[in-house]
């Protein structure tokens, strides 16, 4: 039992020195355009989720999600932001952080991030892009499984929900 003890103290130990307890995630702008006619889309919803993965097989929790919306000209910002990493017993995923953009009769765009992510200052390869988002035209079933994702992506966003009545 001591043992056992002793070890699990001590991976808790090596874990808080090997992941950063503060992480800082750098500003995030771009531009939502239709992909067919290159125009903005106005009023589109982009949300950006760190997730935090504890020791524990298969749980993972956001640390911070952050939802904004285009302007007229299709623009977006999300501000930067410092973000404690706790519970202390797990690190930030690799792929954040990760987004979706999202308007009505388009289709939803799932946008992971590429950028080397190891050190404690965050940052998005979607900074300064434009995303093209494409017009949904399949089935009543398609577009239910995707806002499906969205939701799940989303959380409890009041702007999401908003969005999709």
């Amino acid at each position: 039992m001591y043992i056992a003890v002793a070890i699990i103290a001590l991976f808790l130990g090596l874990n808080a020195l090997v992941a950063p307890l503060v992480y800082y995630a750098k500003p995030i702008h771009g531009r939502v355009i239709d992909a067919e006619t290159l125009q903005p889309v106005q009023g589109a919803i982009i949300g950006a989720r760190w997730v935090l993965w504890l020791l524990w097989i298969g749980e993972r929790d956001s640390i911070r999600e952050v939802q904004t919306i285009t302007d007229l000209n299709g623009n977006y910002a999300i501000a930067g932001g410092m973000m404690l990493r706790w519970p202390p017993v797990g690190w930030l995923d690799f792929s954040d952080p990760a987004m979706v953009v999202f308007k009505s009769g388009y289709e939803a765009e799932f946008l992971s991030n590429g950028l080397d992510r190891n050190g404690w200052v965050r940052r998005s390869q979607w900074d300064g892009i434009e995303i093209e988002l494409k017009p949904f035209r399949g089935t009543p079933q398609a577009r239910l499984n995707e806002l499906y994702l969205v939701l799940r992506y989303c959380g409890r966003s009041k702007r999401c929900y908003e969005e999709l009545n």
